[in-house]
């Protein structure tokens, strides 16, 4: 987990090629936290190159 809050659900955002209709759900930071989130990100990433 990266530590984003789910900030809500879009409902019926989007229409796919096959004619069903999918949701979108929204997350977000805090600027503050960012550096902390994008050096737990890297360290992830880094775990499989």
């Amino acid at each position: 987990r990266l530590g984003a809050k789910k900030d809500g659900v879009i409902r019926g955002h989007h229409m796919r090629r096959d004619g069903t209709i999918r949701d979108t759900v929204m997350y977000s930071l805090r600027q503050g936290e960012w550096p902390e989130v994008r050096a737990h990100l890297n360290y992830l990433l880094s775990r499989y190159r």
